[in-house]
């Protein structure tokens, strides 16, 4: 199993064990669960980078959206108009795919990147327990940010793929 598979894997167990503690512990367990959320989408995301061009995968956090939406973007519609040219009409659906990735790639990493310096950096911002077995931070439900990493896996497969294609 990968590192950041592990890491989303704690940020679980912190998730499901957060409502049989104490107060202050629940919203330690509970903050850290985001937290863990959040790297393993980030380092995901830096294993995509470091296929594409291993210097991206030195990029501080904040620059990893900026570089999907300048680089990987551009690169992902050279090939698209290419495959025009071709004729080509599945790597130009396929380039389509990915380019609506970058997009969705890059919102998730913000949106994360946000709650998890919110989880780390605002402690005057409360969870929310107030759902049954669910918790929020700042309207962000914990069971949306344990989706984030297999949405990351899909759009990084997509991104991955397409840019094998057009860079051969």
């Amino acid at each position: 199993m990968s590192f950041e598979r592990e890491i989303h894997a704690v940020g679980h167990h912190l998730q499901t064990h957060v409502h049989g503690l104490a107060e202050g512990q629940k919203d330690a367990y509970a903050r850290s669960a985001f937290n863990r959320y959040y790297y393993s989408v980030f380092l995901k995301s830096r294993e995509l980078f470091r296929a594409l061009n291993p210097a991206w995968s030195k990029l501080p956090h904040a620059d990893y959206p900026l570089i999907l939406r300048g680089d990987v973007r551009k690169q992902l519609k050279k090939g698209w108009t290419r495959a025009r040219k071709g004729g080509d009409g599945q790597l130009m659906r396929d380039a389509e795919a990915a380019l609506r990735a970058v997009e969705a790639l890059s919102g998730l990493l913000e949106k994360a990147y946000a709650i998890r310096v919110v989880a780390d950096y605002e402690p005057e911002e409360v969870v929310d327990f107030s759902g049954g077995d669910r918790f929020s931070l700042k309207e962000v439900e914990i069971t949306s940010a344990h989706a984030w990493r297999s949405q990351c896996d899909t759009f990084c497969s997509e991104i991955h793929s397409v840019w094998i294609q057009v860079n051969v």
